[in-house]
């Protein structure tokens, strides 16, 4: 890169920090306080020994590292948010009317305050929350040479290592849910972790959605949103686009890159509220990062166990159909939010489901979220009983459940999907799930393939749900004549090499081998 491009790049990062100029000029060119201060927060994060070397072939890098990676960790945020987390905008600023897709910028102060009063967004200060992040990473150069340590790395390709961003589950979910020790974790974490990625070569984003908290209310402030693209979506695109901008600052500098992360090759994974997140996500593909515009892509999706229709996920009204019941053939349903079938009319609520997912969201004793005041008189509500119809409250929140929450409402993306682009799929759904059921996955399904017959998308239809979710032997490889699920020594050679991708002793592969190949391509 040429000098004075170097030195223009410098001033976008870091123009906040500059003395200000005099004249009319002035601040033409200034970074974002906020977005200045989630780059200091992320170096911080990285470079202030949070990161340590671990082992994730059996958890333990004292006796020798098999299989190395980095674990940064900001540890728990205090309430108030503050250094040890990753400040983001608390809103975004639509580009235009309703426009939310490619992460429009930080919203202003007075944005943020009138949005906060309508939504109970309850910002951290001025326009921003703060979010709980952890970073795993592979074993770099650049790791090696600043935590002073001895382990083998794994070389980058040329472009840089790809991206997963992994989503938790509501409404006691966090960073952890998809965070393990080793790639022997037990159940759905098997092989399906931030540890079995990042040791394979993958730098991975574990992080808690705004308004999830432990029992000491320590976590990510703000409110939870429930996947909303205005809110949540655009979050999970900051933090991606915030590890670009990282690098992009330290090769201005003249530094070696800490993540060295490819932006064109992310990837977003996760089951339940995660999975409604990922089909979300699939639905605004490419964004440009907050500091340095650096273009952002999406490169694959999985998805499990998630919803498409959040309405009719939570009060079904029993019309969406797998066939035609007219003619005959697949049945596609209206993607336009004031033709869905979920609100034609409005159906009946899951009672049980609805109030355990509420109860367990409003525990404060213990893992939980912070929903905001418009679904805790939604639920209100729903408890009052049927019909549902001309409530105009209501009707506005889950207008709102369709618009910005539900995947199979994104009208920008069916367009888009008629015009060419395409973001393989690999969408883990159930046969027997009461909360998300099957056709949460066919209905989605069924539109891809009416738009675009050719569209990369794959289906597992598997026995495991959210009650019966952590099947070993539906996500794991089984191994020997005892079918025990496999384990490090099922994949190690007579010579103490190994291929965890291959067993000779495999007798079935599970959903996690399907799904890693899938990344892994």
């Amino acid at each position: 890169m040429k000098p004075w491009k170097l030195v223009l790049l410098a001033c976008l990062l870091l123009g906040s920090a500059l003395p200000a100029a005099s004249g009319p000029a002035a601040g033409a060119i200034e970074a974002d306080p906020l977005v200045t201060d989630s780059l200091t927060a992320l170096s911080g994060l990285v470079e202030k020994a949070d990161c340590a070397v671990k082992d994730a072939l059996d958890g333990d890098a004292e006796n020798g590292n098999g299989l190395p990676y980095v674990f940064c960790n900001d540890g728990l945020p205090a309430r108030g948010g503050g250094e040890r987390a990753i400040p983001v905008p608390v809103k975004y600023r639509a580009s235009g009317g309703d426009d939310y897709t490619g992460l429009p910028k930080p919203a202003s102060v007075e944005e943020a305050a009138e949005a906060a009063a309508t939504e109970d967004l309850r910002p951290e200060r001025d326009n921003r929350i703060s979010l709980d992040v952890d970073i795993t990473m592979p074993p770099t150069p650049a790791m090696k040479s600043l935590l002073g340590a001895d382990f083998p790395t794994i070389r980058p390709p040329k472009a840089g290592y790809p991206v997963v961003v992994f989503m938790h589950g509501c409404c006691g979910g966090n960073k952890t849910s998809w965070e393990a020790s080793s790639v022997d974790a037990p159940n759905e974490q098997w092989h399906h972790s931030n540890a079995w990625f990042a040791s394979r070569g993958y730098v991975v984003i574990n992080y808690t959605a705004r308004g999830f908290r432990n029992s000491e209310e320590r976590g990510s402030t703000g409110t939870t949103q429930l996947d909303s693209r205005r809110y949540e979506i655009n979050d999970y695109q900051y933090l991606v686009g915030l590890l670009a901008d990282h690098d992009t600052m330290l090769r201005a500098e003249g530094k070696a890159p800490l993540f060295r992360v490819d932006p064109k090759k992310v990837a977003a994974v996760g089951g339940s509220y995660g999975g409604g997140f990922s089909w979300l996500a699939l639905t605004d593909p490419k964004w440009k990062s907050p500091a340095s515009d650096v273009p952002v892509r999406l490169a694959g999706v999985v998805t499990k166990y998630g919803w498409t229709d959040l309405v009719e996920s939570l009060v079904p009204s029993g019309h969406y159909f797998d066939r035609d019941p007219k003619g005959g053939g697949t049945f596609v349903a209206p993607t336009n939010v004031a033709r869905a079938r979920s609100r034609d009319p409005i159906g009946v609520e899951k009672q049980s489901i609805v109030s355990g997912l509420y109860a367990s969201g409003n525990l404060a004793g213990t893992n939980h979220t912070t929903f905001p005041s418009y679904v805790t008189d939604a639920f209100s509500r729903l408890q009052a009983g049927e019909p549902y119809d001309g409530d105009p409250n209501l009707e506005a929140v889950l207008d709102s459940f369709l618009r910005d929450r539900s995947a199979y409402f994104q009208q920008a993306f069916w367009s888009s999907v008629k015009a060419g682009m395409r973001v393989p799929v690999y969408a883990a759904a159930t046969w027997t799930d009461p909360l998300f059921p099957t056709m949460e996955t066919i209905r989605f399904y069924n539109k891809l393939r009416s738009v675009a017959p050719d569209y990369p998308i794959t289906m597992y239809l598997g026995d495991y749900q959210h009650f019966a979710q952590n099947k070993p032997k539906e996500w794991d490889d089984i191994c020997g004549a005892d079918h025990h699920v496999c384990q490090v020594k099922d994949f190690t050679n007579a010579d103490g090499s190994f291929n965890l991708m291959r067993s000779p002793s495999r007798v079935r592969k599970g959903v996690n081998w399907r799904m890693n190949k899938f990344l892994d391509f």
